[in-house]
């Protein structure tokens, strides 16, 4: 977060839209620590496991996207027909779907290169 802000507030020097960037003046003791944390996955093993066990069920293909292409749940809930190009093994996440506490909603996952009209 410090070297973001940081950064902006130097290019916002050079633009002379700030005389000085408050940032240079925090001694690295007083920036915030970053605690890393280690994340969970599973190992190949389990993964056949898991994929074996939900074959006969609806939840089979999300999982075998999610695990073999690193594709979020919302992305992969998101994902239409018209997303999947089978003649070129291509699969286009250009759309997440997000849970909120009024509901669902869909929204575009980033500026795609190629815009859906182009798929």
């Amino acid at each position: 977060m410090h070297r973001v802000l940081s950064k902006a507030l130097k290019q916002a020097v050079k633009w002379r839209i700030l005389v000085r960037n408050p940032c240079a003046d925090l001694d690295k003791n007083d920036r915030p620590k970053i605690i890393k944390k280690t994340v969970a996955t599973i190992d190949a093993g389990l993964t056949v496991e898991v994929l074996e066990t939900a074959r006969e069920r609806r939840l089979y293909v999300p999982l075998l996207l999610g695990s073999l292409t690193g594709l979020r749940r919302g992305e992969i809930a998101a994902l239409r027909w018209c997303d999947v190009k089978f003649d070129q093994g291509h699969i286009a996440v250009i759309r997440s779907i997000a849970q909120a506490k009024d509901g669902c909603y869909d929204r575009c996952r980033t500026d795609a290169l190629l815009s859906p009209s182009d798929l």
